[in-house]
């Protein structure tokens, strides 16, 4: 089943292009007047420009007027709809985030992938955003089905292209598609990755070492001894006894995939719900800074 985010839709297969645009992206993104009042006083400035929601009126961010609005439908839509056409990739998720001022769209294929008993799916995320949070990009992603976490370590730098929101910005559909391209290959790629990765033994030992460089226990006792604590034990959980990590426990596979199900799964959440702060961390690449940091610590212990 598939999800359009901030509504509750589920599609037993691919969601079709027209509900995206209707349910999703059914408004455009207006350029206005960037009008400041200070006291009694009020007036424009011509330097500045606001992003307005054209069925709400919200506004979503002010730049300077050189910026370039970059419309979701165009980018996000019509971007990829002609790879759709005469291929078997489908759109899998689509979503807006922050009272719409981010977007994404994420295709791939329906055809499951297994390598050491590993199930996954790799697509192509396209976001942008309209609050100065993202440039529009559009990049691979490999998500593990078992429990839907993206897996952003696991793809090599340069699977990707991005344009700012500048004057000159348009939109380079023949980029997009090399980047589809790369799909062919990353299902390869990622399964030696899983060999290598899987390959890799890491005692217990070596387990609490890494979480003694990934989350170091404070010496003084107060908050922030108990949030390390409890993380920590968080993470020993999912290591030692989630179902969906514990057949991989004992390798660096196992790590990576532990803090990344605990990340995705377990980590506390404020100000949204779960799904958002996923979808979030997807469309900014937290996810890929998080997996960064874990490998970065797991080096440590394994020289």
């Amino acid at each position: 089943n598939h999800q359009v985010a901030g509504l509750e839709n589920h599609y037993t297969g691919a969601i079709p292009v027209e509900d995206v645009r209707s349910r999703l992206f059914n408004f455009e993104l207006l350029r206005a007047s960037a009008t400041f009042m200070a006291g009694e006083h009020i007036t424009t400035d011509p330097n500045r420009i606001g992003v307005m929601r054209s069925d709400t009126g919200d506004v979503l961010g002010v730049f300077k007027s050189s910026y370039q609005i970059h419309q979701y439908d165009e980018w996000l839509v019509r971007s990829v709809e002609n790879l759709l056409d005469d291929s078997d990739v489908k759109i899998g998720s689509a979503g807006l985030l922050r009272n719409g001022a981010q977007a994404w769209v994420e295709i791939g294929s329906d055809t499951l992938q297994k390598h050491s008993d590993f199930e996954y799916r790799v697509s192509l995320l396209a976001a942008t955003s309209c609050d100065g949070s993202l440039a529009t990009q559009y990049r691979t992603e490999v998500s593990a089905t078992v429990c839907d976490n993206t897996l952003a370590i696991a793809t090599r730098e340069g699977r990707s292209f991005k344009t700012r929101h500048t004057t000159n910005s348009r939109l380079k559909i023949q980029n997009a598609r090399e980047v589809l391209g790369l799909l062919d290959n990353l299902s390869d790629d990622f399964a030696s990755y899983l060999d290598g990765m899987t390959g890799l033994a890491v005692t217990d030992e070596q387990w609490y070492k890494f979480l003694d460089e990934y989350v170091p226990l404070p010496e003084d006792a107060g908050r922030g001894q108990t949030m390390a604590q409890n993380k920590r034990d968080s993470l020993n959980d999912f290591y030692f006894h989630n179902d969906m990590v514990r057949d991989w426990s004992g390798t660096a596979f196992g790590v990576m995939h532990a803090v990344n199900t605990y990340e995705h799964h377990g980590a506390s959440v404020r100000g949204a719900s779960r799904a958002e702060r996923n979808w979030s961390r997807m469309a900014t690449g937290a996810s890929s800074a998080s997996d960064s940091d874990v490998l970065n610590a797991l080096n440590k212990v394994l020289v």
